[in-house]
């Protein structure tokens, strides 16, 4: 190998993996359409947890969450799985020489106070507890060299960062705190702050700032390895009117059967319609109005996607960079009347994945079914690196280079939150509860693509599920069903 290539992985908060234009969606993504169009867009790409920590634990250990026991956001690597931090992505690139940073969210270890589910039941802390900075030791020990952690939108209001003290210096802290406190969940109204002092807007400030000031440097020719987690769109929805007023929610098209009622509501169902989204409130006026301030959001982390690409360029670097674009779970967004994730609808637990190699290609889409934990398995793969035993994903290069024909990736895909596990072949998916073995949702991926149509308590149903656990999740749930306790969803967030 030449002159090792760069990566920047860009990984926004909660992005659906439909939500993009070049996806077909009523969603401007110029920056992201030319990546897909200048590489390859993965349109089934399973994360292995619909929530955040467990998502982003697995991907840098390239361990599914039964092995990382990260299942809830209280539980981190530091605690839970120490040992397979030395083997993270991060830290065999660096071992490799890569320069490795953070600018933005990463949600890889415990800030103090900041993950509480007070803020779903409407109690407020808005005062700062502690700072991201007390934190950069734990966050270096995954491989990083620099850091710049900011939470997510509401943790901020908590939690200190370069971004709360650049809002604290201009004398807007107060103003973001209390209008997230008059909107703490889903729909909100727009920050009625300088678009460049919006959480996503400072993040990818920060990301070009370190990126123009890298390829300026001594080191310009060294490898890096450019991390950038935008916050958003995650909610609340309260993207600044810029870029929300660009979408009219009454153009928003929504189908009856993408937020019908499921049949059978599950135990997840239930705790995040209970707790979290009140689905019997939520008209599909509402949910076009929630839609068109996401859309505002995407469109806004896009636009800064554009300038870091834009920096590679005309620096000459594009054509050594892999670029990576994915998200650590999706949104339900009002698909089966429900917002946030916890569930194992397609809307919560598939994400967008574009990868566009250095010097570009001729962009394709593969649908095959591919995983998050695929993407770290890939970046080895592309050094000539072996994959470590604990890394359970498989290189997607075959579809990148073009040799894909006859490539079969693999039978199954696997995510799992709380105590509940979900499997995805070519014809089902599946869900077990792993403290008891018990089925809990079947779905016929062929004739039933919203998944309104829950087959576990069929006779059809009980016989394939018997099949899919044997051939799947038998031994797993054997040696993990002790391992995992059911989970109060609420006061695990």
């Amino acid at each position: 190998m030449g002159k090792k290539p760069n990566f920047i992985v860009i990984m926004p908060d909660q992005h659906r993996a439909d939500i993009l234009g070049c996806a077909g969606k009523q969603v401007r993504t110029p920056n992201l359409d030319r990546l897909a169009s200048e590489g390859v867009r993965f349109s089934n790409t399973f994360t292995q947890s619909p929530l955040c920590v467990p998502s982003r634990a697995s991907f840098m250990t390239g361990c599914y969450v039964h092995t990382t026991h990260c299942n809830t956001n209280k539980t981190f690597c530091h605690e839970n799985c120490p040992e397979l931090i030395d083997e993270s992505l991060l830290k065999i690139l660096k071992r490799q020489g890569y320069y490795n940073v953070d600018k933005g969210k990463l949600h890889l270890v415990d800030h103090k106070g900041a993950y509480s589910a007070a803020r779903r039941v409407g109690e407020q802390h808005p005062e700062l507890k502690d700072h991201v900075k007390n934190y950069d030791p734990k966050v270096k020990e995954f491989g990083f060299d620099e850091c710049d952690v900011v939470c997510g939108k509401m943790e901020s209001t908590r939690v200190g960062s370069l971004f709360t003290d650049k809002l604290k210096e201009k004398g807007l802290l107060d103003i973001y705190q209390q209008w997230l406190k008059k909107y703490p969940i889903i729909n909100a109204e727009p920050m009625p702050v300088p678009k460049e002092y919006y959480i996503d807007y400072f993040v990818g400030d920060l990301a070009v700032k370190w990126l123009t000031d890298f390829t300026n440097s001594e080191k310009k020719n060294d490898p890096f390895f450019l991390f950038v987690g935008f916050p958003g769109p995650h909610d609340p929805f309260d993207c600044v009117e810029e870029y929300v007023k660009e979408y009219d929610p009454n153009s928003i098209e929504i189908s009856d059967e993408e937020i019908q009622l499921p049949d059978r509501p599950i135990a997840p169902y239930n705790m995040v319609s209970k707790g979290v989204s009140r689905s019997s409130r939520v008209t599909k006026e509402f949910i076009k109005d929630c839609r068109a301030k996401y859309y505002g959001n995407v469109t806004l982390i896009d636009e800064k996607v554009g300038e870091l690409t834009q920096i590679l360029e005309d620096k000459g670097l594009l054509e050594n960079t892999w670029i990576i674009y994915t998200s650590d779970h999706g949104e339900q967004l009002g698909g089966h009347k429900l917002f946030m994730k916890f569930v194992f609808y397609r809307s919560s637990v598939q994400v967008p994945l574009i990868i566009r190699p250095p010097k570009g290609m001729e962009g394709k889409v593969i649908e095959d079914d591919v995983e998050l934990i695929d993407v770290p398995a890939t970046i080895l793969d592309i050094l000539g690196l072996p994959l470590p035993a604990q890394h359970k994903g498989k290189s997607l290069m075959p579809f990148i280079k073009g040799n894909d024909n006859e490539y079969h990736h693999k039978d199954l895909c696997i995510s799992q939150v709380f105590n509940y596990i979900m499997g995805v072949d070519k014809d089902w998916k599946f869900v077990f509860d792993i403290t008891n073995g018990k089925l809990v949702e079947l779905y016929n991926r062929k004739e039933d693509f919203y998944e309104n149509n829950n087959l576990r308590n069929t006779s059809e149903g009980k016989k394939v599920a018997q099949k899919l656990y044997e051939r799947y999740f038998k031994e797993i749930i054997s040696k993990s069903k002790n391992e995992f306790e059911k989970v109060d969803m609420l006061s695990s967030l």
